[in-house]
């Protein structure tokens, strides 16, 4: 008795099988598979759900990396508003040759300063609600920092601003922009998805059917094939 064959099918079955669900739930499709009388070509159920799977991953890839620059812009943008309340541009922020920059929070900012006059009093403090700016002398600037470690200084990544030109306003409106580009980039992909979804759902949960039913026929569900989907 050859029983290769029918355990080969029904390992196909099963791989396709759970390939096909992994798709669906991949796009949200979460209706029961109702039952189908029609037949299906395996080779080509397989054909159709790795081409598939090969598109449904990119425009995902595509999402997530989407995300990531929104992420990045939001915290530029978020930079620029903490410029803003100090009223500083970027460029304002050197670098210098004899000078280093602290930006940051901090929130006892009038008893940190009468600590700073003992250490040095050529600086210059850039201060508003509990954002701050110091500029101090390179040869003071390791006294400074370990004052402010005191004061439970919370510093704002500026290298990050460097490269960047022009004035405060100019910047977050440029920055605004970006970000209504890239949602707008976001939800073209969340709706090709769901037409996606939508196009071809019905298929996928005829697939389903079909193979559970073809699984089941064969009686491989109930003897250990179902531990695998």
């Amino acid at each position: 008795l050859d029983i290769g064959a029918p355990l080969t099918k029904a390992s196909q079955l099963s791989d396709i099988l759970i390939k096909t669900r992994s798709l669906c739930a991949a796009l949200g499709i979460e209706e029961q598979a109702p039952p189908t009388k029609e037949s299906f070509s395996l080779n080509a159920i397989e054909k159709e759900i790795i081409s598939t799977e090969k598109e449904v991953a990119s425009a995902q890839q595509n999402l997530r990396d989407v995300e990531a620059e929104k992420k990045k812009k939001q915290e530029l943008k978020e930079k620029f508003g903490f410029l803003q309340t100090l009223n500083l541009d970027p460029e304002m922020l050197g670098p210098f040759d004899s000078l280093s920059v602290f930006v940051g929070q901090l929130s006892d900012t009038s008893n940190f300063e009468a600590d700073l006059k003992k250490i040095t009093s050529h600086y210059h403090l850039v201060h508003a609600n509990n954002h701050m700016a110091l500029f101090v002398n390179k040869k003071r600037a390791a006294d400074v920092q370990t004052l402010l470690l005191q004061f439970r200084f919370s510093p704002l990544d500026i290298p990050s601003l460097a490269d960047l030109k022009g004035n405060i306003s100019e910047n977050i409106a440029r920055m605004d922009n970006s970000l209504q580009q890239l949602e707008q980039k976001k939800q073209d992909i969340l709706t090709s998805l769901e037409d996606f979804r939508k196009g071809r759902a019905a298929n996928w949960l005829k697939y389903t059917s079909y193979m559970e039913q073809e699984l089941e026929k064969a009686g491989y569900v109930t003897t250990g094939l179902d531990d695998r989907i």
